[in-house]
């Protein structure tokens, strides 16, 4: 704290005086003045070193709470940095599991589905020969009876065999009959 400054010196009401006691009273004043300046510089001068001191104190102390709370900070950015780098590790590896996983399912799926339509083409080769050998049975059997003399006048009536020729394609082969 600053140190109070001194009162002055109280004034005394003039009272007239002899000349010489004057010229003594105006030397005291002198010196009484001379020092008090001296007392008020030095009171200045302690109260601007103590300003200092403090200012340098305050601005020492700002600087260590700037220096902590920077490295308080700092050390939060590299737990945080740390930390998401950490969950996007983990986002990657998840993401390339549920892939693989998506892309096995994807992969079993296309096999039951090439199987099921190879087991569907066979199913279809099967049913157009049977389809084929039934056709020709028919049309062996309709042929046959075509060549006896009954059934060629049966035959004609209703145009059955004909009719089965047409939708079989074979209408042409048969048409002098």
């Amino acid at each position: 704290e600053p140190a109070p400054a001194p009162a002055p010196a109280p004034v005394v009401a003039a009272t007239p005086e002899p000349a010489q006691t004057r010229a003594s009273s105006i030397g005291e004043a002198s010196t009484a003045a001379a020092r008090l300046l001296e007392i008020a510089s030095t009171n200045a001068d302690q109260l601007m070193e103590q300003a200092k001191e403090e200012a340098d104190r305050i601005v020492g102390e700002a600087r260590t709470k700037a220096e902590r709370l920077t490295n308080e900070s700092r050390g939060k950015a590299d737990r945080l940095e740390t930390d998401a780098r950490i969950r996007a590790q983990k986002l990657d590896e998840e993401t390339n599991e549920r892939r693989q996983q998506a892309v096995a399912a994807i992969e079993r799926e296309r096999y039951e589905l090439q199987r099921e339509v190879e087991h569907l083409r066979a199913y279809e080769r099967e049913y157009r020969a049977r389809l084929k050998n039934y056709f020709q049975s028919q049309l062996d059997q309709l042929a046959a009876n075509e060549n006896t003399p009954a059934a060629a006048n049966q035959g004609q009536n209703d145009g059955s065999p004909r009719r089965l020729r047409s939708l079989l394609g074979d209408e042409d082969s048969n048409a002098s009959l």
